[in-house]
């Protein structure tokens, strides 16, 4: 049974949810800090990663840059 909770959040509901601005949110996607799923205009965070970076203060151990390749 699929749980209601998403697999994404919008980088204005990570913003919310970490009681951050969006342009922080921004500032960490574009220095590869936190994971991003780029749909056209759309940008999406996964929320294990947004639960994460809550926890430790890093959203992984591996980060990736914004367009998607290893740093």
């Amino acid at each position: 049974m699929r749980s209601n909770r998403p697999l994404t959040v919008t980088v204005e509901r990570a913003a919310e949810y970490l009681e951050v601005s969006w342009y922080t949110i921004d500032g960490m996607i574009r220095r590869g800090e936190i994971p991003v799923i780029q749909m056209g205009r759309r940008r999406r965070i996964p929320l294990d990663a947004v639960d994460q970076l809550e926890q430790t203060g890093r959203a992984s151990e591996d980060p990736q840059q914004a367009d998607g390749t290893d740093r």
